[in-house]
C-alpha cells in the first residue's frame, strides 16, 4: 500500500460510514409522523451528531497518516554516510561529471535517497542538467498536505467521490511527487 493509496482508502471507509449515517436519518425522517415533535428533535440531532463524529474522525485518521508520512519523509531526507556508495567519491572528487554521468549515477542509487539528493545537489551547483526527476522533501511535504485538503473535500461533499475518488481524477490531481509513495 502507499501513501495515496491509504488516504484514498481512508476517504473510501469513511465515506462508506457517513452514507450509512445518512441512510439513518433519512430513515429518521421517513417515520417523523411516528415521533413526536420534541423527542424527533432529538433523535435527529443525534443522528446529525453520529454523523459529524465520523466526519472528524476520518479526517483524525487522514490526518494522522499525514504525519506518519511527513515523518517518514523527513526521516529519509536526512543524509545517512553508511548510505554512501563508491558514486560519492566521483561527486566529491572534482570531477567534471556529464549529465549522463549523473543520470547513470541517480539511476543505480535508485531508492537511495542519501545518494539521490547528493547527485541532484551536484546537478544544481554544477548547473549540469540531471535528466532525472527528483521531489525534495519540501516538495513531498507540500503535496501531502494538499491530500489533506482532497480528503476534507471528498467527506464535505460526498456526492463528489464518484468524480475525486477515480483513477482518473487522482492521476491529475495529485502531485508527482507523492505518486509513488
Amino acid at each position: 500500500m502507499n501513501f495515496v493509496s491509504d488516504i484514498r482508502g481512508i476517504v473510501g471507509d469513511t465515506l462508506t460510514k457517513i452514507q450509512a449515517q445518512e441512510k439513518k436519518i433519512q430513515e429518521h425522517e421517513r417515520e417523523r409522523d411516528q415521533w413526536s415533535d420534541t423527542r424527533f428533535a432529538e433523535v435527529q440531532k443525534n443522528l446529525q451528531n453520529e454523523l459529524t463524529l465520523i466526519r472528524e474522525a476520518g479526517l483524525r485518521v487522514v490526518r494522522q497518516r499525514i504525519e506518519q508520512y511527513k515523518a517518514e519523509v523527513q526521516a529519509a531526507d536526512v543524509l545517512d554516510g553508511s548510505k554512501l556508495t563508491d558514486d560519492a567519491k566521483l561527486l566529491a572528487g572534482g570531477f567534471q561529471l556529464t549529465s549522463e554521468d549523473l543520470a547513470a549515477a541517480f539511476d543505480r542509487a535508485a531508492g537511495n535517497r542519501t545518494m539521490e539528493k547528493l547527485i541532484y545537489r551536484y546537478a544544481q551547483d554544477h548547473a549540469v542538467p540531471l535528466g532525472r526527476v527528483y521531489y525534495t522533501a519540501a516538495e513531498k511535504l507540500a503535496a501531502a498536505d494538499g491530500m489533506e485538503s482532497y480528503a476534507r473535500n471528498a467527506l464535505d461533499r460526498p456526492e463528489y467521490w464518484d468524480l475525486m475518488g477515480g483513477d482518473d481524477y487522482l492521476e491529475q490531481a495529485v502531485s508527482p511527487a507523492i505518486k509513488s509513495d
